[in-house]
């Protein structure tokens, strides 16, 4: 499917809810740098996960205290939405890729109010998926959105800030 096709089909089509749109290690790479090196994958499957599985569902969960847990759910806003309530499992530091639907009504009344930061991602990422078009698969580029544990860190309204994903490609990129 091309990527007008892709934009004009979004909400009924078939891929909308699948959860195999890898997030490419650049980006991994450049949170790692950021939070550390011990991310558990809390929406991957075996082949596609970037680090330790963690069901976020599970609300008996415990982490380490140095570890953070990603999240690059599907794109569908019924499983965003299921993810940020699970949130609430979880006392460590979370970190959401996410498509811009910022200004979403669901996202303003559901999903927003729970971020301390979002990084706006300049930019269309790439994903590596066997349902991805050329020329990067969210239509509305991407955001992280960032839960902080450290009650010091949090903020009343989540601060926003931007970076290129070219400008992390020249710094995180390699061909591993």
């Amino acid at each position: 499917m091309n990527q007008k096709d892709a934009y004009l089909f979004r909400k009924s089509h078939e891929h909308n809810d699948k959860d195999d749109f890898r997030t490419p290690m650049y980006l991994i790479k450049y949170l790692k740098n950021q939070f550390g090196p011990h991310l558990r994958d809390a929406a991957c499957s075996e082949e596609n996960k970037k680090g330790e599985y963690i069901n976020i569902f599970d609300p008996s969960i415990e982490l380490k205290a140095e570890e953070w847990v990603y999240i690059n759910p599907p794109f569908d806003t019924p499983s965003i939405l299921k993810f940020i309530e699970a949130s609430k499992n979880v006392n460590n530091n979370m970190v959401y890729l996410l498509p811009n639907k910022l200004c979403q009504k669901s996202f303003t009344t559901n999903v927003n109010y729970y971020f301390d930061e979002v990084i706006m991602l300049g930019g269309r990422i790439n994903f590596i998926s066997p349902y991805a078009v050329k020329g990067g698969t969210s239509m509305n580029g991407c955001f992280f959105g960032i839960i902080y544990a450290d009650l010091s860190e949090k903020n009343e309204y989540p601060l926003i800030k931007s970076i290129n994903l070219s400008d992390i490609k020249k710094r995180y990129y390699s061909n591993d």
